[in-house]
């Protein structure tokens, strides 16, 4: 190989290269799943415009960004409303599911959202937090499960979780 000119060593890489470049996954992901479609686009052109291990340090650091805005903001999405059921009594319970960590990272968010749907239903006595959506809690996720409890308990109303996993539940 080392006889032979750079031009040709240059279209063999680029022969190798296309090889390895599969462009079934490219379309996939560019269809499909918009942040990680911008996450190929930065790393493709840091590929092109710089060196490569610089390249994917960004390519790198463009996935975990990413990855902090999902984690970061687990969902929180009401089940069901004691107020909009007619055939349930009045002091029924707004039923909320947390959907991801409940981190250090995601209580302002969480906390925002309860408070959201608190603020839509202040007269409601019982609020049931089913938590088998949450993968992993810390002390932050904790203590903000127990401030909001406090929080309803100063207006009168009770705050109710349902069911934890056994990790969730020994924090």
């Amino acid at each position: 190989a080392a006889l032979l000119p750079f031009a040709t060593r240059a279209g063999l890489l680029f022969i190798v290269a296309w090889g390895l470049i599969y462009f079934a996954a490219i379309r996939r992901i560019s269809r499909t799943l918009t942040a990680e479609a911008w996450v190929l686009a930065i790393t493709l052109i840091a590929t092109l415009t710089v060196q490569l291990e610089f390249a994917i340090l960004v390519g790198v650091l463009a996935s975990f960004f990413v990855y902090l805005q999902r984690t970061t903001r687990p969902r929180v999405v009401r089940v069901a409303s004691g107020a909009l059921a007619s055939s349930s009594p009045p002091d029924a319970p707004d039923v909320l599911r947390i959907e991801g960590s409940l981190f250090f990272g995601a209580t302002d968010h969480v906390r925002d959202r309860f408070d959201e749907e608190r603020a839509a239903r202040p007269g409601a006595k019982h609020m049931l937090l089913l938590l088998s959506g949450v993968n992993f809690i810390d002390v932050a996720g904790g203590q903000l499960l127990a401030e909001c409890a406090n929080a309803l308990r100063q207006e009168g109303a009770t705050l109710w979780l349902a069911p934890p996993p056994p990790a969730v539940r020994e924090v």
